[in-house]
């Protein structure tokens, strides 16, 4: 398995937008690692049919840390505000 690409910024945040060819569930993968889909192809698999690995892949770059897009439910204001606090100061 290749290595993955440690030269980019940690706040580099890569999404492979996923559409299962199979059930046609879409759903979003979020990486540190450019090009997640091929460095991982063994690991992609549909969360709702369980099928691997027909799917339809696109690759965005995001600024910020993942964090920012996919909060966790339980984390309450007051954490979230401090992670972007110290995320700034970076």
């Amino acid at each position: 398995m290749p290595e993955p690409d440690t030269t980019e910024k940690e706040s580099e945040t890569y999404r492979t937008a996923m559409k299962c060819l199979h059930c046609g569930v879409h759903f979003n993968v979020y990486s540190w690692d450019k090009g997640w889909a091929n460095l991982h192809q063994d690991a992609r698999y549909c969360p709702e049919c369980g099928a691997h690995p027909s799917f339809a892949l696109g690759e965005f770059e995001e600024e910020g840390f993942i964090f920012q897009y996919v909060s966790s439910p339980s984390m309450d204001p007051e954490t979230f505000q401090k992670l972007q606090e110290l995320t700034q100061e970076l």
